[in-house]
């Protein structure tokens, strides 16, 4: 049997999220979904979730796709060792995204793991989640950082998004600086042998098919890919 894990929030419950699931199922027999509970979220800066936890399962679970459902991290590792699961994509330890924990947490979630026999599918990250017209000079600090974690974590593979665009603008206003951006962490990705997953969300300047196509084509470099969410 081929078992699969993801996790998410799930909040809004849209079309993406469906494709998610439903392409995450396709991949195995056997399906295991961890929604974030709204303490994790709060822990992590994510304070405008609008479904409560069991409406968020619920729909989760009204797709049919998912075989089991985690409402905490803690839950789905427990889950992996049950089931003798080997990879997972991890976001969250511990109320903090992995990127913000100190190196001698990383060893210790990392030797963890590595004593359950968990390797690391992707590192979930927050990077370009923020504004496009806050300030990127610690922002992209937040990223060599994620860099350098994932080699780390023994998974050079990270998952980003491509920045929020102010409410009711027009995403050509600002797409030059986010291809500026972009290019910039795929060029630290490229010299440090990093792949970068590009993951579109509601209100980034990524969100819908045309400007992905647009980013695509015009950060056409290597250690670059675009992930279909």
């Amino acid at each position: 049997m081929v078992k699969v894990i993801t996790y998410g929030t799930y909040d809004l419950f849209h079309e993406g999220h469906y494709n998610l699931l439903k392409n995450a199922k396709a991949l195995g027999d056997y399906l295991i979904v961890g929604v974030t509970s709204d303490y994790f979220d709060k822990s992590r800066g994510k304070f405008n979730v609008r479904d409560s936890l069991m409406t968020r399962i619920d729909n989760v679970r009204a797709t049919g796709f998912a075989d089991e459902i985690a409402p905490e991290l803690t839950a789905q590792i427990a889950g992996l060792k049950g089931l003798g699961m080997s990879y997972v994509e991890m976001r969250g330890v511990d109320g903090e995204n992995l990127i913000y924990h100190t190196d001698e947490k990383v060893e210790q979630i990392k030797k963890t793991l590595d004593d359950n026999g968990i390797r690391l599918s992707a590192l979930g990250s927050p990077l370009g989640k923020i504004l496009i017209t806050d300030d990127f000079t610690p922002h992209f600090e937040e990223f060599k950082r994620a860099v350098e974690i994932s080699h780390k974590m023994e998974c050079p593979t990270i998952r980003m998004f491509s920045f929020y665009l102010p409410q009711e603008s027009d995403p050509a206003a600002y797409e030059g600086e986010v291809f500026d951006r972009i290019g910039k962490f795929v060029d630290y990705a490229s010299a440090n042998d990093t792949l970068l997953l590009h993951e579109n969300e509601k209100d980034i300047y990524g969100a819908m098919a045309p400007e992905c196509k647009k980013l695509m084509y015009s950060v056409g470099r290597i250690r670059w890919k675009p992930m279909r969410c």
